[in-house]
């Protein structure tokens, strides 16, 4: 990990890690790119001890499969528990719709409601990926680099992602209040209703 030029690089499994706890609810809004590794991937972990899984994951990938390197894939992940209660939403980009390309700024938010995960990429006003789970493993929020073992790289292939900017928010109690209490209202009408 270093900080040059006003960038944060992550490479080779560098990492950066909240050093206190993000109660959810949390939003994180940042830019970045990846350099340098066409293999290259990264995760924000969300919800962890501070030390990655277990927690939710958050994975962008430049090259998902080792056979095909036009595929690319953004995934959410609930790996809080055992193996097999693992849950995972994944999204391949392809040609025929956005790639993540090498050399290029893309501007993320993650909203994290404590019960579901929303991620906006690149601009996107409705979701591109949600994951509803209450899972946790702790309330540390960290950002780790992979050099993308998958297509065979190893680590000292220099896998980089770059930041310019990551903003950790969590709501004022008054804000929070309000949407605990909008959130009260929905849920009696919803019962109302039935």
């Amino acid at each position: 990990m270093s900080i040059a030029n006003g960038y944060l690089d992550l490479v080779n499994r560098g990492v950066i890690t909240t050093v206190t706890d993000i109660p959810s609810p949390m939003q994180i809004d940042g830019r970045f790119q990846f350099l340098n590794n066409p293999t290259s991937n990264f995760y924000i972990w969300l919800r962890s001890s501070g030390m990655g899984q277990p927690g939710i994951g958050i994975k962008f990938e430049m090259q998902a499969e080792p056979w095909n390197p036009e595929l690319r894939q953004i995934s959410i992940g609930d790996y809080t528990g055992s193996p097999e209660t693992w849950t995972e939403n994944v999204l391949i980009f392809n040609h025929s719709n956005k790639m993540i390309l090498l050399d290029t700024w893309y501007n993320f938010k993650v909203i994290d409601t404590g019960y579901d995960i929303a991620l906006y990429f690149d601009g996107a006003t409705t979701p591109t990926l949600a994951l509803a789970t209450a899972g946790t493993a702790g309330s540390k929020v960290s950002f780790f680099n992979r050099e993308g073992s998958a297509a065979g790289s190893s680590i000292s292939e220099g896998g980089l992602t770059r930041f310019d900017s990551i903003t950790i928010s969590v709501p004022e109690p008054s804000s929070l209040s309000l949407l605990l209490a909008g959130g009260l209202v929905a849920l009696a009408g919803r019962r109302k209703s039935e």
